[in-house]
């Protein structure tokens, strides 16, 4: 499945997390940081950029995680955030 696969994440961190429990974002952000990155620099190649949408990516996924279904893994889900965001870093003009 791959690194995004493996991510376990149960229900309970997430609402944790949604709530405000600074432990259980930290235990997101472990559990993301490592794999986001490291797509994200492999999709814009430029480091500077790749800590900017990184950071992007984990606002987003914060912000959504209210969201969020425990239908999929929680690894998809955050690869998906990650990509779209790449995305439109990409088709931007700037």
């Amino acid at each position: 499945m791959g690194r995004f696969g493996d991510m376990e994440i149960d229900a309970g961190l997430a609402a944790r997390a949604v709530a405000g429990d600074k432990a259980a974002r930290r235990a997101l952000y472990d559990a993301v940081a490592g794999p986001v990155f490291a797509l994200v620099l492999r999709i814009v190649r430029e480091r500077a950029t790749a800590e900017d949408l990184f950071q992007d990516v984990l606002e987003q996924m914060y912000r959504q995680l209210p969201a969020w279904r425990d239908e999929a893994p929680f690894g998809f889900w955050v690869r998906q955030i990650a990509m779209r965001r790449c995305l439109m870093h990409l088709r931007s003009p700037w």
